[in-house]
């Protein structure tokens, strides 16, 4: 049997083993909690970076989608010589330039139902240029550019369009139905394309290298995160141990 004496310093020994395997372990535990508060904010940034790609998708796309509606409203003018077509026109430039409210998710069909019935599947409340939708949906300064210059070569193809929309008589329309179906109409329609491929393209390749980014950091804060509580599980295990021990002591 031990001596008093020495009996008092093991168990004061054990306690301070004790003590320090719980500390260790709670430190553990709180680096686990605060790591997984930084997991929490990185999840928020994945889904800001995907919402921002998804953001640009819709204003590229909607540039084109508003070329290749003004492109039908004017050919079908040339054919037809209905002034609603002329009206439609005017009034797809002018939501484009925010003179005139935004139907709501326009991203989704529109002009098509109008052409069908004449009558708009969505309400409109607000206006809102192509200028501001890029900025909201994060655009840098070289992809804002590449939009900027997609859009000017869209203005431009639209003011040989509106010459289009001019023809009176049925040979004015034929000449005008040759002219928006011409190989020189197919070139500048290209014009338009090419940098909006390019806009796509760089916020694609943004939108990828922060996602990567963001997911390896993901897989990272996660091994740490796992392999803190686990050691903090392990620490306290030990401390229940000495505890126990301490007790039979």
């Amino acid at each position: 049997f031990l001596n008093p004496e020495k009996a008092g310093v093991l168990m004061s020994n054990r306690v301070k083993l004790q003590a320090a395997l719980f500390a260790a372990a709670l430190l553990l535990a709180v680096a686990a909690l605060l790591l997984f508060w930084q997991f929490l904010r990185n999840e928020t940034a994945i889904t800001a970076a995907e919402n921002s790609r998804f953001q640009t998708y819709q204003v590229a796309d909607g540039l084109r989608q508003t070329s290749d509606d003004l492109t039908r409203m004017a050919r079908l003018y040339a054919v037809t010589g209905e002034a609603r077509y002329r009206d439609y026109f005017q009034e797809i430039l002018d939501i484009r330039s925010g003179d005139a409210p935004r139907p709501d998710q326009y991203f989704r069909v529109y002009w098509d139902f109008v052409v069908d019935s004449g009558q708009r599947p969505r309400t409109a409340h607000r206006s809102v240029p192509l200028d501001a939708l890029a900025r909201q949906a994060g655009f840098t300064e070289r992809e804002f550019r590449l939009l900027r210059q997609s859009e000017d070569n869209s203005n431009l193809l639209a003011e040989l369009e509106q010459q289009a929309l001019q023809a009176q008589t049925p040979a004015e329309r034929e000449q005008a139905r040759q002219t928006l179906h011409s190989a020189e109409y197919h070139a500048e329609k290209a014009r338009i394309m090419t940098p909006l491929n390019h806009l796509l393209a760089a916020a694609d390749n943004r939108a990828s290298q922060t996602l990567n980014t963001r997911l390896s950091a993901r897989q990272t804060y996660s091994i740490v995160i796992l392999l803190l509580l686990a050691l903090s599980g392990i620490l306290s295990a030990a401390g229940l141990v000495v505890a126990v021990k301490g007790g039979r002591g």
